[in-house]
């Protein structure tokens, strides 16, 4: 695989308007300005102890592995044509360069704790919370790559084919003996509406713009045996409050998880903490993958100079609350609550979730004895899944990405020509066929070298 093979990430914005085309001038989908309505009265919101203690986990497991280790060797160079002069990355990932005060683990001390509880969303007067933003289709990082592909329409018709397709597509190897895989469409909605869509075939859905004010993602069970598919009103973006409160200590507890196909097992969410735990979760089960972080704006645009892609810990999936004031600092997080105060059963899509999942049995308080353990996510976006079921010459002849979780020849050739690349960049980066930390690393620095930006993890190749 020669250099010429590698994405010349598209320019053009990839705006999606109401008909479905792409455009640099085109609107979003949602065109009309986010607006942070205040949060309801209700017994069963979430309590300012459960969204602290949401906020403070990822920094526990990450202080919990240690140091997060440093993948790029100190004071790497990049390698540019002649045509241009070569200097030290302009931010680093995992670096001690300008980044070091930005994204250190900060220690669990009172003073951290009392600076997340006294950073609330919602308590601010109405109307002057700062709005988050979604970035623009040609920034944001699981988007990035779709830059330029026309779609016919927002709305299609989700189907055992079209999740098969596109797992095959992104090298995704899908255990079809598993009972059910797990799988997220990050920015889409039913057509019909609703917090839930029980086993069928096939279910209508729409595209729309993610955001971190409201649960506008799915969450979706599959079972590759009958081609069943569940669907749940779900948010696979951190929730506003959380990414608010994560800015006093420069982005920490709260971080955007890219696509790509993940490993979780069954278990407790939020184990530590009696008053917020969250059984039969789901638990991700990886020591090392990327997320981008955001210092210092409430917004995960990688060009800007106070995000970063770094380590991540503790994204796994559980109940989002019944409101769209929902728990997540990066977690997946499904529609529904725990019943208080024993909190063993559960209420909402989440309930159903946890049942047809098999994490618990039908009483809701413990799993099956026969249970499913351990599960594949396959995260993806809406936008992506559009354009698969619709088609179109372009994309039919250029979509093949890789990302975490891809796996095989195609991975091993990225992977040998990324060695090449920037071999003495990334520690550890080996040909092994399995896309990993390392190989998001080497994937986002290539990004760097070509639009002069840690654009996204995704590599799409380009036609020869």
């Amino acid at each position: 695989m020669k250099r010429r093979d590698f994405l010349m990430m598209s320019a053009a914005a990839a705006g999606l308007t109401a008909c479905g085309q792409a455009g640099v001038d085109d609107a979003p989908v949602e065109a009309a300005p986010e607006v942070a309505a205040a949060p309801p009265v209700d017994p069963d919101a979430l309590t300012a102890e459960e969204l602290e203690e949401t906020a403070l986990l990822e920094i526990e497991e990450l202080a919990a592995l240690g140091s997060v280790e440093t993948v790029l060797e100190e004071g790497t160079k990049f390698k540019r044509s002649a045509s241009t002069t070569t200097g030290k990355l302009h931010r680093s990932i995992f670096t001690p360069n300008t980044m070091e005060p930005v994204f250190p683990i900060p220690p669990l001390t009172p003073e951290l704790r009392a600076a997340f509880a006294a950073r609330k969303y919602w308590a601010l007067p109405p109307g002057e919370q700062p709005l988050p933003v979604w970035p623009a289709l040609n920034k944001a990082p699981d988007y990035v790559h779709l830059a330029g592909y026309a779609l016919a329409a927002p709305e299609f018709t989700l189907t055992h084919v079209l999740l098969k397709k596109l797992a095959i597509r992104n090298a995704f190897e899908i255990n079809a003996a598993d009972p059910v895989v797990v799988f997220g469409l990050r920015g889409c909605r039913m057509v019909a509406g609703g917090e839930e869509a029980g086993w069928a075939a096939e279910h209508a859905v729409v595209v729309e713009t993610p955001t971190h004010l409201a649960p506008k993602c799915l969450v979706g069970l599959w079972r590759p045996a009958n081609g069943q598919i569940a669907l749940f009103r779900s948010s696979t973006v951190p929730a506003a409050h959380n990414m608010y409160a994560g800015l006093a200590v420069q982005g920490n507890g709260t971080s955007l998880l890219p696509t790509g196909l993940y490993r979780y097992v069954r278990g407790d969410h939020k184990a530590k903490y009696p008053k917020s735990i969250q059984r039969g979760a789901l638990r991700i089960n990886h020591d090392a993958y990327a997320v981008l972080r955001t210092a210092a704006e409430l917004t995960y645009d990688p060009y800007l100079p106070t995000t970063a892609w770094t380590r991540g810990a503790a994204h796994n999936i559980h109940a989002a609350g019944l409101s769209d004031i929902f728990d997540s600092a990066g977690c997946q997080v499904v529609h529904g609550t725990y019943i208080r105060p024993e909190r063993l059963k559960t209420k909402g899509a989440w309930d159903t979730f946890r049942r047809f999942a098999g994490t618990v049995d039908d009483t809701g308080a413990a799993p099956p004895a026969t249970a499913q353990t351990n599960y594949q996510y396959m995260l993806l976006t809406g936008l992506e899944a559009a354009l698969a079921w619709h088609g179109g010459a372009d994309f039919e002849a250029g979509y093949s990405p890789l990302r975490f979780g891809s796996s095989g020849q195609r991975v091993a050739d990225l992977q040998a020509q990324l060695i090449t690349n920037h071999g003495s960049a990334v520690k550890g980066l080996a040909a092994n066929g399995t896309f990993d930390m390392r190989t998001s690393f080497g994937v986002l620095l290539e990004n760097k070298f070509l639009v002069n930006e840690y654009t996204t993890p995704v590599f799409v190749a380009q036609p020869v």
